[in-house]
């Protein structure tokens, strides 16, 4: 069995999910948490975190940008929280039984990050009586909204789970983030409300309460000094990734296209033919040349873009690779000139 390591700040966060695979599949790991504090109560430009310091500067948080939570598995280490979790959906049982359930199992994984970047943005108003006014349309119009598109974006399937016949990733994902006990809401009642009128997620979050695993794990985890919607201020501004949008769909396209790669305690090293990880091109390359170096990418200011990388070899090597492929280059030259 390999041997895990998550590294963590002692909050529940981004690094819950994990932790839900983990005691539901009775795998052992090391759940490493760095302490923190603060000079004064709730203010985040006085927190102290000496060991998470001390550990980035000393280059062992490099894998994962600086930032945490990452997974050490036999040695190798994997950042960012959705990376973790769909590793970990895989090798401990949670990503359905094909390959399309596990692509429906990411998406609603996904529409739960649509939902919390939603919210988010309540959150973060600054007038008392303008967030007062739309937290109430929040639980009383906008999740509920959102929990029925949710709803109606579920495949058909046996139940009580949202995809397939037994406990995945996205079944987890959802009762932490809707009815877990301090999750993802502040006002966990509203929340409850929210999916009342969605049978199939109200069945799926009922049916993960009941998993013996996971209660005991819930019973027995330290009690950090934040509640979880706590974590999302702490998430953003003062340490930790808050993750962007991922794509599901090509996620699951270049599993099925054999470009999802292999993993290779090797990489950190650059690989004779410039990929960034493994052998072949991976849904990596793709995704960074398409980031920083194709023709009308990302960034307006292109050249900005390219003096950027210049000074990371491994990067600008992989993207000058992907820039050879003549398939890629084909589809590049005929591909529709949209507005966008």
């Amino acid at each position: 069995m390999p041997s895990y390591k998550l590294y963590y700040f002692d909050i529940r966060g981004l690094a819950e999910v994990a932790r839900f695979m983990f005691a539901v599949s009775k795998t052992p790991y090391e759940d490493f948490r760095y302490s923190f504090s603060f000079g004064t109560p709730g203010d985040f430009s006085t927190i102290s975190r000496p060991e998470f310091d001390a550990a980035k500067a000393a280059g062992e948080l490099d894998a994962s940008m600086g930032k945490v939570p990452m997974l050490e598995v036999d040695g190798t280490k994997i950042g960012q929280s959705k990376a973790i979790e769909r590793f970990l959906a895989r090798e401990l049982g949670f990503a359905g039984s094909t390959s399309i359930e596990f692509a429906q199992i990411d998406q609603i994984c996904e529409t739960a990050v649509d939902i919390k970047q939603a919210y988010q943005k309540v959150r973060n108003i600054q007038d008392a009586t303008e967030k007062e006014a739309a937290m109430t349309k929040w639980f009383s119009e906008d999740l509920p909204a959102s929990l029925s598109l949710a709803e109606k974006s579920l495949p058909a399937g046996p139940g009580p789970f949202l995809v397939g016949s037994k406990v995945s990733w996205a079944d987890l994902t959802w009762y932490n983030f809707i009815a877990a006990p301090k999750g993802f809401f502040d006002n966990a009642e509203g929340a409850k409300a929210a999916y009342e009128a969605c049978p199939r997620i109200k069945a799926a979050v009922e049916a993960v309460a009941e998993i013996p695993e996971l209660q005991e794990w819930i019973q027995k985890r330290p009690s950090p000094c934040f509640d979880q919607v706590a974590h999302e201020h702490f998430w953003s501004v003062v340490v930790l990734d808050k993750d962007g949008p991922h794509t599901a769909s090509f996620l699951f396209w270049t599993s099925h296209c054999n470009n999802a790669g292999v993993c290779d305690p090797t990489t950190n090293q650059q690989s004779e033919n410039c990929i960034l990880v493994g052998s072949k091109v991976s849904w990596a390359d793709l995704t960074w040349y398409n980031f920083i170096a194709a023709p009308k990418g990302f960034f307006d200011n292109a050249e900005g873009a390219k003096a950027a990388y210049e000074a990371c070899p491994r990067i600008k090597a992989a993207v000058e690779a992907v820039a050879e492929i003549p398939e890629l280059q084909e589809w590049i030259q005929k591909r529709p000139d949209s507005m966008f």
